[in-house]
């Protein structure tokens, strides 16, 4: 996973790559929102999804941690952002 910029949908997003064992890629999808988007870990699940742990921001620079949850294939099944958490400060 690598911020983008631009790329996705907006400023930065988190960008998923699925490759197969001989490092070819398989499958790549961008989540996130208008503003700076990143992962910082990834975590495959019992399902053959990811579990993805991040910051979302929002226009005034300010962030929160986000949790992300795909399938198989990188489809977004569910994310959210962790308000009560904890609040970052974002940085470009």
């Amino acid at each position: 996973m690598v911020p983008l910029l631009p790329y996705g949908a907006g400023e930065t997003d988190l960008w998923l790559v699925k490759t197969d064992s001989e490092g070819n890629m398989v499958w790549n999808k961008t989540y996130g929102g208008e503003y700076y988007d990143e992962g910082w870990m990834v975590l495959e699940t019992s399902d053959g999804g990811c579990l993805i742990a991040g910051t979302t921001c929002n226009m005034d620079m300010i962030g929160n941690a986000w949790l992300v949850k795909t399938d198989s294939v990188g489809t977004l099944e569910r994310q959210k952002p962790m308000v009560e958490v904890v609040t970052v400060v974002c940085m470009v």
